[in-house]
């Protein structure tokens, strides 16, 4: 949206079924685009000759661009962090120390750098992406025993588990205990929601 391009695409497998995975299309607004537009793809892919060679000329489709990794967090912390309600100076000087576990997931060098930039302290275990992670990817107590261990013998303010690709997440609290989904919930939903909010 903030760069004026005309779409984008981002690849996922993320919670889909079999014939979803791939190619996600993005609107200049930055919303998914409808069917009128996945449709189009859809057809041209499925009559797109497999023995067919990549086009080499993309004059008729006009300037592609990649996003690298750091441009992609640039671009989503810079999203993120006016929207955050935290007062940033109070975090700052209580220099709350964090520790987060991705399960080898997507979310650590990005949960890094937004908890970094808020002025927390933070480590990290389980950091390196890898397809079969070193531990099971659900962010449940079973699972995440060493960052339950950790958070609790190193002083932590608190400790994050995410699940592998970072749409769950449990917290641990510095005693070593991981709050229910339903206590996290209820944290984030006094935090957030005002009189007369409505969702």
């Amino acid at each position: 949206r903030r760069g004026g391009f005309a779409g984008g695409v981002y690849i996922t497998g993320s919670h889909m079924p079999y014939q979803r995975i791939g190619l996600i299309c993005m609107l200049p607004n930055g919303h998914y685009a409808d069917r009128d537009v996945t449709d189009v793809v859809e057809r041209g892919l499925a009559t797109y000759p497999a023995d067919c060679p990549p086009v080499a000329d993309c004059s008729q489709i006009g300037e592609i661009t990649a996003a690298g990794e750091e441009e992609i967090d640039r671009a989503y912390l810079g999203t993120l962090l006016p929207h955050l309600r935290a007062d940033h100076q109070a975090v700052r000087r209580q220099e709350p120390k964090i520790l987060i576990d991705p399960g080898n997931g997507t979310s650590g060098a990005i949960a890094r750098a937004l908890l970094t930039e808020l002025g927390c302290l933070v480590d990290v275990i389980n950091a390196e992406p890898q397809p079969k992670p070193d531990r099971p990817s659900e962010c449940k107590p079973a699972n995440c025993g060493e960052a339950i261990a950790r958070t609790q013998e190193g002083g932590y303010t608190l400790g994050a588990c995410f699940d592998g690709d970072a749409d769950r997440v449990r917290i641990i609290t510095p005693e070593g205990v991981m709050l229910s989904d339903d206590v996290i919930a209820a944290i984030l939903a006094l935090n957030t929601i005002k009189p007369g909010d409505v969702y």
